[in-house]
């Protein structure tokens, strides 16, 4: 029996491990064995293997292809198992929104899984059809770590408040920036939510004393917080 083209296809074609955001590590040229994936390094800001937070395979499947069962394994462990063919008939995937991304894809398989924060990682996804056909794809990455420095912070004050704004993090370090943590004076913390797409984070804090005030913010994601940046500023009296 020659091998199911659905799963050749699947998995030759569509993985993709996400570095950051809007950006795909993607397959190796055509000519590159079908069981193996290489990362594209540039995709990976340089480095030999990419750091990233999540895993995933999606798409279309052409006319004549099968697909039964999609799986996904972590370091060996199977995290994930979707059924599209229990002998009933194909059931397509709902609508699928990359990680990364704010655009739904109609697709008819879809699996997205995370990746450990930290070290090396071997992610594995097979497919298999209802005839016994399974063909499967490896790659190794590197979890993600926490991000960078916020920078470029910047500091509007006024009689008895204060506007914040800052740059987004220049590294992520595999793991998408979700929220920011804001500490004034010491005091409890503040979470600024991460907007993926459009303005920059920004953050009012009102009632406050004239004086000096020490503000400290630290970017957060998946793998944890990143270092913190420390800026001091004075209300007038």
């Amino acid at each position: 029996m020659r091998p199911p083209r659905s799963s050749r296809s699947l998995l030759t074609a569509a993985l993709a491990v996400l570095a950051i955001p809007g950006a795909l590590c993607v397959p190796a040229a055509a000519d590159a064995p079908a069981d193996r994936l290489d990362l594209v390094p540039a995709i990976c800001r340089g480095v030999e293997l990419c750091r990233t937070e999540a895993a995933e395979v999606y798409g279309r499947l052409a006319a004549g292809e099968r697909l039964a069962v999609l799986t996904a394994l972590v370091d060996g462990q199977q995290v994930l198992r979707q059924v599209y063919d229990d002998g009933s008939g194909f059931e397509p995937a709902p609508p699928f929104v990359p990680h990364g991304s704010d655009a739904g894809h109609v697709v008819d398989y879809a699996a997205s899984v995370r990746v450990p924060s930290g070290g090396r990682h071997e992610v594995t996804f097979v497919a298999e059809d209802r005839e016994g056909g399974r063909q499967e794809v490896t790659t190794v990455v590197r979890g993600a770590l926490a991000p960078s420095r916020v920078t470029d912070v910047r500091v509007r004050p006024y009689r008895r408040s204060v506007r914040l704004a800052w740059e987004r993090v220049a590294d992520d370090h595999g793991g998408l920036v979700r929220s920011y943590r804001v500490s004034l004076d010491g005091g409890a913390p503040r979470w600024v939510g991460e907007r993926l797409f459009g303005a920059l984070p920004e953050l009012a804090v009102t009632h406050l004393r004239p004086g000096r005030h020490r503000l400290e913010i630290r970017a957060v994601n998946s793998a944890g917080r990143g270092t913190p940046t420390r800026v001091g500023f004075v209300l007038p009296r």
